[in-house]
């Protein structure tokens, strides 16, 4: 499908996307690839499939939340390419960014194992500049993870 893409994030808020059709499928004794180039001092922290009508939403350590369309993040040049998807504050990262849709449900999960759900739908669809909004943070508590869960609906 030639709307799908794949998105690479890392630690400090940097991130590439490209057509998941580049990627050659190889057996395990192959070397060398398109792949990326990751700058210095950073990590890749995750990535996933996308496509235009998909959201992205970005939270971080600390509990700041941000949503997008993604159509605004466009594809890559080259895999030196990276875009800085979040600016982000010197003590705060990544936890991590999820693809979604605005009827999901992003559930978060802090260092010290409790948890929280927030409803996409009740984000503010934001521009690609705009800052973190603090709608997760818990005093002494860090987000170790973020992740997308569809809300059944219940039956009688």
């Amino acid at each position: 499908n030639d709307t799908s893409h794949i998105i690479v994030y890392t630690n400090e808020g940097l991130g590439q996307r490209f057509p998941s059709n580049i990627i050659n499928i190889t057996g395990s004794l192959a070397s060398g690839s398109y792949g990326i180039s990751v700058p210095d001092g950073d990590s890749v922290m995750g990535g996933f499939c996308i496509n235009d009508t998909d959201l992205m939403v970005y939270v971080s350590k600390k509990g700041g939340i941000r949503a997008n369309q993604s159509k605004f993040f466009h594809p890559r040049k080259n895999k030196n390419d990276w875009v800085h998807l979040i600016e982000m504050k010197a003590n705060d990262k990544i936890a991590s960014i999820v693809a979604c849709a605005a009827s999901d449900t992003i559930h978060l999960v802090y260092d010290d194992l409790t948890t929280k759900d927030i409803s996409v739908r009740d984000l503010t669809i934001d521009t690609m500049n705009s800052p973190l909004r603090n709608l997760a943070h818990q005093a002494r508590k860090s987000v170790m993870y973020a992740k997308k869960i569809k809300k059944t609906k219940k039956t009688k």
